[in-house]
């Protein structure tokens, strides 16, 4: 008769390992893992980006279109103020050598109906008395652009104060200019002063607009930088309303940032910036917000969504880079900096019912206390109350 197996040992390890795992799973704690707080510094920043700009850009229109005659720059070729940039063609010389025949010949009937009168001089005078009205109006239109950026602190005093000395000076030299004319004219008879006089400062005036529209034919440029812009070739024609040439100045840099109202806010003048480009392995320091904007704008995210934004300026030095002008630079902005603070791991806290909280070993057992925080920078918050150096905190990990 054979023998039965016994199977009765391989059955109970079974049973036992299973009840082992179903015990493990059930009952098994998590190993907790220590933290304890440090002491460092920490930075509440806010982060955007802009690009490099220049302070002072110069973009100049067409108001018709013209052909371009001659081109006298490209690309990315520096110029210095007063250089001319584009001459149109146009026929204003013919025009104007016309007009002053025809003043000529006003001067010698002129000087046969007044006997004695000095009429070359008469018309330097007049000639004088309208430039200077039409440079008086043109600063007078110019102060009040100055003011309204003196008062908003866009520039200087002295700049403020020398545009309405400019004006002074204008009115000073055309009471003179017209009191010389009165005692030219003093003993002219008036029916006939009248007769050419009308006539005169008709021609005056022509002659006057015809320099004017000579001017604008050629653009000249307002300041020393270099051609960042060319939408015209010798020959071709201009289009009304879009930039015919563009001119930045390279020695008067800045950061433009434009930053969401609420964060703006937070923002003053003076506040430590720190810009960088880790792309290109750039970094520059210690710069300061310059200047913050007085009127937010609508600007369209990446996403599609209108957002109010508010130009934050950061100015920099020309010698203390190299870059090329719209190179994207990235910034930080720090709103608030605290040293020697305390300072745990952030996802140590958690919230609840509207109070922080963390876990603080005491005694071997996990004490639930809550604390309170302050700057939180990456991965680390400051903690201002609740905490002490000599804390031991527990952060429950599954093994």
């Amino acid at each position: 008769m054979k023998k039965k197996k016994i199977i009765i040992p391989t059955i109970i390890i079974v049973i036992v390992l299973i009840s082992s795992s179903i015990y493990y799973m059930t009952y098994s704690k998590p190993v907790p893992i220590y933290s304890t707080p440090t002491i460092g510094d920490i930075k509440e920043l806010i982060e955007e980006s802009g690009e490099l700009s220049s302070k002072n850009i110069n973009t100049y229109y067409s108001n018709m279109s013209q052909v371009a005659k001659k081109v006298y720059v490209e690309v990315g070729q520096q110029v210095t103020k007063g250089d001319p940039l584009v001459e149109y063609d146009t026929s204003i010389d013919l025009e104007i050598e016309k007009a002053n025949k025809q003043l000529e010949a006003l001067n010698s009937s002129y000087n046969e109906a007044i006997k004695g009168a000095d009429f070359e001089q008469i018309s330097n005078i007049k000639l004088n008395i309208s430039t200077l009205e039409t440079n008086l109006n043109f600063a007078k239109e110019q102060f009040e652009i100055t003011k309204k950026l003196y008062e908003e602190k866009s520039i200087s005093e002295v700049e403020y104060k020398e545009a309405s000395k400019n004006i002074s000076i204008l009115e000073n030299q055309l009471k003179e200019a017209k009191n010389n004319y009165n005692l030219l004219i003093k003993d002219v008879s008036p029916n006939i002063k009248s007769q050419y006089e009308a006539q005169i400062q008709e021609l005056l005036v022509y002659i006057q607009m015809l320099n004017k529209n000579k001017e604008d034919s050629i653009i000249n440029s307002n300041l020393n930088g270099v051609v960042t812009e060319l939408n015209v070739t010798e020959g071709s024609m201009t289009t009304i309303g879009l930039p015919v040439v563009q001119v930045e100045d390279t020695h008067s840099l800045c950061v433009y940032l434009d930053l969401l109202t609420e964060e703006a806010l937070k923002v003053k003048e003076g506040m430590t910036v720190r810009i960088y480009n880790d792309d290109i392995n750039f970094s520059l320091d210690s710069l300061k917000a310059t200047k913050i904007y007085p009127k937010a704008l609508s600007k369209i995210s990446d996403l599609g969504v209108n957002q109010k934004r508010i130009r934050i300026q950061i100015d920099v030095e020309e010698n203390t880079l190299s870059l090329p002008l719209g190179t994207e630079l990235d910034a930080e902005i720090v709103i608030n900096e605290k040293l020697d603070a305390l300072l745990i791991e952030d996802d140590l806290v958690y919230r609840k019912e509207g109070k922080e909280y963390v876990i603080v070993s005491k005694d071997g057992q996990p004490i639930e206390t809550e604390v309170l925080t302050g700057i939180k920078q990456g991965d680390y918050v400051e903690i201002l109350e609740g905490l002490t150096i000599n804390d031991s905190l527990i952060v429950l990990e599954s093994n």
